[in-house]
């Protein structure tokens, strides 16, 4: 795996842990997690900066090598794009050796947050590249996303859709999550909606989509150290259970990689 970042600060609090080594049956040397709430004090992910620090440790220490820090941009919760660039100087300089952090937003579908985006569009883009992070309000009607899809389409960005095994629109019918990706949305999956940790609907639609092909990304959803953990490796091997390791690593390293170099899809 092949990461560019900026060079750590040294400094007395830096950690300094061992390069975690995965199995050589998995494919990859590390996971890149592109939904991750990692930056302190921004939204319903970690409160403090020690909790933070202890989410980029436990991270790294499952294999995951890069993240992307996406906090949210909601109307309960607003995007300050320099505050949140603040907030992560500040963790790569705390967090273990070998563990890269970039900036992504979520990016509610709603219409000030779309206007938002419209006018500076780098600053909610996924290391201010070509892709988005967005998710659905929980009332959404279809004709939400298509509305956004149509403002990305003509702003030349791809949007990834988050965790839609989450919402009520797509447990019975997928067919219409079939049609926007076809129209050139992604999807990202949730690691803990496979294993069943965040219910057994959403665990169900996860491995129905899955098995159709709509997944593009696995991603963690972390937001703290311990109820919603920012650790991939035993959702990757269940993963692999499921579909294969090769499909796996794609999911879990490969496409998430590809995003973060601003390139296709492999």
């Amino acid at each position: 795996m092949s990461i560019a970042t900026t060079p750590k600060t040294p400094g007395a609090d830096l950690v300094v842990i061992r390069e975690p080594k995965l199995p050589a049956w998995m494919g990859v040397k590390g996971f890149v997690d592109i939904h991750c709430h990692l930056l302190p004090g921004l939204d319903d992910g970690p409160k403090t900066v020690e909790t933070a620090r202890q989410m980029a440790i436990a991270a790294y220490a499952s294999g995951t090598m890069a993240a992307v820090a996406t906090p949210h941009c909601s109307f309960r919760y607003p995007f300050e794009p320099a505050k949140a660039r603040g907030q992560l100087k500040w963790l790569e300089t705390q967090g273990p050796q070998g563990f890269s952090i970039f900036l992504g937003c979520e990016l509610q579908l709603n219409d000030e947050s779309l206007r938002l985006f419209r006018d500076h569009p780098a600053d909610y883009a996924i290391n201010a590249g070509g892709y988005v992070l967005i998710e659905l309000m929980p009332q959404s009607a279809p004709a939400n996303l298509q509305h956004g899809l149509r403002l990305f389409s003509e702003l030349g960005y791809t949007p990834i859709l988050a965790h839609p095994e989450r919402h009520p629109m797509f447990w019975r019918r997928h067919s219409r999550l079939s049609e926007w990706v076809r129209n050139g949305c992604l999807v990202q999956i949730t690691a803990d909606s496979l294993s069943g940790r965040m219910g057994r609907r959403a665990q169900r639609t996860a491995q129905a989509l899955l098995s159709e092909g709509l997944v593009h990304f696995v991603a963690s959803d972390a937001h703290d150290p311990v109820k919603r953990p920012p650790m991939l490796i035993e959702d990757f091997r269940h993963t692999a259970e499921l579909i294969g390791p090769a499909e796996a690593a794609r999911l879990f390293t490969y496409n998430p990689l590809a995003v973060l170099h601003d390139e296709p899809l492999p």
